[in-house]
């Protein structure tokens, strides 16, 4: 049975977005290409606490679609839902925690440690773009638009490693190039 679903804002840049069974918006993001269906769902366990959910496809009518499968399939542009394992609605309860404050410091690349400059150049090679927006990072920009971040900040770590995130770490690169 199609549903009447929330619609995001007009302004959103999201072009992924996920729904209860009632049809309000829980969330969404931008998807250019990086974000696998696996990772999609470790991010949605981050604020949905319900322990067992699946999510499915919406038709463009609001029907209950494909299940989406938790793989390394990249996760497709579209509108998800929030339902258990057989396709029945349930109770989605979203986590009360917020996200880690996170300390930022403004600057040209330019003017940063070693350290942090390593991290910087290794991350803009590797990535060529923002991971979030997709807009391209244009190597003969003297004025940088992009920082580097990590997800999860070393100031973190102490959390990230008691809540059983260290498995996301993929940072292989030696200590002294890896920021602060």
């Amino acid at each position: 049975m199609p549903r009447r679903l929330e619609l995001p804002p007009p302004n959103s840049h999201r072009n992924v977005y996920i729904y209860d069974d009632d049809g309000h918006v829980l969330g969404g993001l931008w998807q250019n290409g990086s974000i696998m269906n696996s990772m999609f769902y470790e991010m949605c366990r981050v604020f949905i606490a319900t322990k067992k959910f699946t999510l499915f496809r919406f038709t463009n009518d609001g029907s209950t679609g494909a299940r989406l499968y938790p793989n390394r399939n990249a996760l497709g542009a579209g509108s998800y839902i929030v339902l258990s394992a057989s396709g029945s609605p349930i109770l989605v309860d979203i986590t009360p925690d917020f996200a880690q404050r996170r300390v930022t410091k403004k600057g040209h690349s330019l003017k940063l440690t070693t350290r942090k400059k390593s991290f910087h150049d290794r991350i803009v090679a590797r990535d060529d773009q923002c991971v979030i927006s997709g807009i391209p990072h244009y190597l003969h920009e003297n004025t940088p638009i992009f920082r580097a971040a990590h997800i999860f900040p070393f100031a973190r770590k102490k959390t990230w490693v008691e809540k059983g995130m260290s498995k996301f770490i993929t940072d292989a690169a030696p200590p002294t190039q890896q920021g602060d």
